[in-house]
């Protein structure tokens, strides 16, 4: 019986004697009976463990005799695992050297690979450079320019790369390798810096000795000369007996060779440009200027075809400063040598027309700072013809403009250049050709060029009339009939003027409190008729004395005095610029945006006019301002003339000028500061009449 069978009995013997239904009274007997057979139950169950136990005991013998053979096993196990792991580490060594070593080896496999390969490609580009070398000397023999410029090219492109994947190579770091590579790792260079400067002075030499070689067979196939009679173009096709060391060879060679050639050296501009400039400035200038015929004259000598270009001299009535039919002479004779560049120098074609025209037509040339401009030329040479008056430009408006556009579309169809609507142009020839936007625009701007001509001329003649004489005076302001008085544009004493309703007539007017020299005389005094001298106020009181009686004058009325002869033209060149902006503005037609420009550009003339006279007036006469009393006082009167003028320039014409611009017309801003400047430079009679005082004393000083 186990012990837990035993407690169990006990629980039940306890539970038959002790038990609920046994009663709550225990008796001492009962208690007595309970623990005796408690005891027996355990010695029971003593009995039957002690019997357990002896059975088993050779069991557990058995099981630890077994577990130290096993533990002996372990250990055995153990001690063969760490040999063999030992002997795998040392495998592992091994096998890590014996893959090191495989690796260097890869390593060197592909680095022979490699060098093997980038020596291959060198060798096969020094063939290729050999090959060209030899070709080069049998295609210049033959003449055969393009293909001497191309081997040229083709050499260049193998040395850039030679130098390129050399310099490459020396920089490499064989550390950085990883696996096949198109640089081969290596301290040293495959070609040496003496073999590649060997190899660049060879190509050098050929480059230079073909360019030399075009530029002398395109000198002697076209030649530019000037004598008295004028330029001439001679333009025959090349042979190559006019190269040196070639006179056993006469075959020709056609011009568009040479343009080809010094295009794909990269020399067209630097040959080109000399050739062109030439052109320009010895023979296309003079057709422009001088209204030069131009004589074609075909030539054949020898198997050889020659056209010459002369210029015949022009007739008389042949300037350039005529009307349309001489610009149409001009630019049919400039369209002529034009037609005969793009046939004879160009072939007919198109492929350099753009790049020959960029040439011709800008001012771009590598040997020269400045050269002539063909556009501006002819610029001049249209401004130099344009009509005397406003009446004549307008009915040769529209054939400005057919002339113009026909020039330049048969300029566009040679290929010379292109129109700013087709800028866009992706092709490489259109890409190069310039735009004449100037030429363009002239016919649609001849009013504008006409004006713009207009106005230098005028700013040019009130220049020279503010530097004339500055004591030559006229008197202004003088009664007049009634009429407008031409002189001070403005109206006489006691007449009527235009704007009198809104100013108002009055009595006495500016002759009151003007302090204008009246007849322009001098503070210092004057000599009467008996030979006395009077001072400047004894005369005023004796002016006072005599003077009649004031007439009504008009508040816009100038005071009779003396102003320079100079600033009374320069004053009338103001009015005539206004006139002519009114003229614009009512020629009958519908006003556009070039008439509105014109009537700006003649307005702002007319306050440039007089704005010149106060920008430098008073540097050209300052000396005689301050020495001079009589300068000073004629200079106020001008300053005060000139205001005077300006009060009414602007509103006597703006009512005749285009509404859009009415409004903007007004000179009274330049008022005041005429009148500033005239108070500014008004004499001091301090010191006149201290040395008039010196004088009558006998004062040396």
């Amino acid at each position: 019986m186990s012990s837990r069978e035993a407690g169990k009995e006990v629980q039940n013997i306890l539970k038959q004697n002790f038990g609920p239904d046994k009663g709550n009274v225990v008796t001492v007997k009962k208690l007595e009976g309970c623990l005796d057979e408690i005891g027996i139950k355990i010695s029971s169950a003593k009995r039957e463990m002690k019997s357990i136990i002896e059975a088993h005991s050779t069991q557990f013998e058995k099981a630890f005799e077994l577990s130290d053979i096993a533990t002996d096993k372990i250990s055995d196990a153990k001690q063969m695992i760490q040999r063999a792991f030992n002997s795998l580490s040392s495998s592992k060594d091994s096998l890590r050297t014996e893959l090191k070593g495989n690796v260097d080896k890869y390593k060197a496999l592909v680095k022979n690979y490699q060098l093997s390969k980038a020596a291959i490609k060198i060798l096969a580009s020094l063939a290729l450079f050999q090959k060209n070398i030899m070709s080069f000397e049998q295609w210049l023999v033959d003449g055969k320019y393009a293909e001497c410029a191309n081997v040229v090219a083709q050499n260049e492109a193998l040395l850039t790369e030679l130098s390129s994947k050399d310099a490459a190579i020396a920089a490499a770091d064989p550390e950085d390798l990883e696996g096949v590579s198109e640089v081969v790792p290596t301290d040293d260079s495959l070609l040496s810096p003496r073999i590649l400067t060997i190899l660049r002075m060879s190509h050098s030499k050929k480059k230079v000795r073909l360019t030399n070689r075009i530029k002398r067979c395109m000198a002697a196939a076209v030649k530019v000369t000037t004598d008295s009679d004028g330029g001439q173009v001679s333009i025959s096709t090349p042979v190559l007996g006019s190269a040196p060391h070639h006179l056993h060879v006469s075959h020709p060679v056609a011009l568009p060779t040479f343009f080809k050639a010094a295009d794909i050296l990269g020399q067209f501009d630097v040959i080109v440009a000399p050739l062109a400039r030439a052109i320009v400035d010895n023979f296309l200038v003079a057709v422009i200027s001088q209204n030069r015929q131009v004589e074609v004259v075909s030539e054949v000598a020898g198997g050889v075809s020659k056209v010459r270009l002369a210029l015949a001299a022009a007739s008389k009535s042949d300037t350039p400063d005529g009307n349309i039919g001489n610009v149409r002479s001009v630019l049919d004779q400039f369209a002529k040598v034009m037609g005969v560049l793009h046939q004879r120098l160009l072939g007919g074609e198109l492929e350099f027309a753009g790049r020959l025209g960029a040439l011709l037509f800008s001012n771009k040339d590598p040997a020269r700072r400045s050269v002539t401009n063909l556009e501006n030329c002819l610029v001049g040479m249209l401004k130099r013809a344009l009509p005397a008056s406003l009446s004549e430009l307008k009915s040769q408006k529209q054939q400005f403009a057919a002339v113009l556009d026909a020039f330049v579309e048969k300029l566009t169809s040679f290929g010379f250049v292109r129109r700013s609507k087709d800028a866009g142009e992706n092709s490489e020839n259109a890409a190069a050709a310039v735009t004449l936007p100037a030429l363009e625009s002239f016919g649609s701007e001849l009013a504008l060029h006409f004006v713009t001509s207009e106005r230098e001329s005028m700013l040019k003649a009130a220049r020279d009339l503010i530097s004339k004489d500055a004591f030559n005076s006229q008197e202004v302001g003088a009664p007049g009939n009634g009429e407008w008085n031409e002189a001070a544009m403005t109206l006489p004493i006691g007449a009527s003027h235009p704007l009198s309703p809104i100013f108002g007539d009055h009595e006495g007017g500016l002759n009151d409190s003007s302090t204008l020299s009246s007849q322009g005389s001098d503070v210092t005094g004057s000599t009467n008729d008996d030979g006395s001298t009077s001072t400047a106020t004894d005369s005023a009181t004796h002016s006072n004395t005599h003077r009649p009686k004031r007439q009504p004058v008009s508040f816009l009325s100038f005071p009779k005095c003396h102003v320079t002869a100079a600033t009374l033209q320069l004053v009338k060149l103001s009015e005539q610029a206004m006139e002519r902006a009114c003229l614009v503005g009512s020629t009958g037609d519908e006003v556009d945006d070039v008439d509105i420009r014109c009537c700006k550009m003649y307005y702002d003339t007319a306050r440039d006019v007089l704005g010149l006279f106060r920008a430098i007036g008073p540097l050209v006469k300052s000396q005689e301002i301050k020495q001079v009393p009589r300068v000073a006082m004629l200079f106020h009167n001008d300053c005060m003339f000139i205001a005077h003028h300006l009060l009414t320039l602007g509103s006597r014409h703006a009512s005749r000028l285009p509404e859009k611009i009415q409004s903007t017309v007004s000179t009274v801003d330049l008022v005041p500061l005429f009148r500033d400047l005239g108070q500014k430079n008004f004499p001091d009679p301090a010191p006149a009449t201290t040395r008039l005082r010196h004088v009558h004393s006998g004062s040396d000083s």
